[in-house]
């Protein structure tokens, strides 16, 4: 009965918890020091493992207006069909198991799905629609 668990990275933006499956991540590392692009939605693009990756906050995209920088902020770098692009969130929590059959579908612009694990509500985020930006030349 494995084949039907999903292992997904759970995190949380805000109040509210996220999750993206594990085969997607590159790897979770601190804020480091981005370049600026101009370019709509992203935070600025940073170098992971010599390839330019553009920086999306997850939390200006989930409505907080003026979240705050450290060096201990969390960034999830992750594999989109697009690329890679690297994920601005408030805290990294763990990896954990989900029975497919526990997955609500929950279509929503950034939104694909949603369980619950030990009382919290996840939402099971749509990396596809993350990466959709154009691409940036650099």
């Amino acid at each position: 009965m494995e084949n039907n668990k999903r292992s997904y990275l759970v995190f949380r933006v805000r109040q509210e918890w996220y999750a993206i499956t594990v085969s997607s991540v590159i790897e979770v590392l601190h804020m480091v020091a981005l370049n600026e692009v101009p370019e709509a939605g992203v935070l600025g693009m940073m170098t992971l493992r010599n390839r330019p990756v553009k920086v999306i906050d997850l939390r200006q995209l989930f409505g907080s207006p003026n979240p705050e920088y450290k060096l201990d902020t969390p960034i999830i770098a992750v594999n989109t069909d697009q690329g890679a692009i690297g994920l601005v969130v408030d805290e990294v929590d763990d990896v954990t198991q989900v029975n497919v059959d526990d997955i609500t579908v929950y279509d929503e612009e950034h939104i694909e799905g949603v369980f619950r694990v030990q009382g919290r509500m996840i939402f099971i985020v749509k990396l596809a629609q993350l990466g959709n930006n154009r691409p940036v030349r650099v």
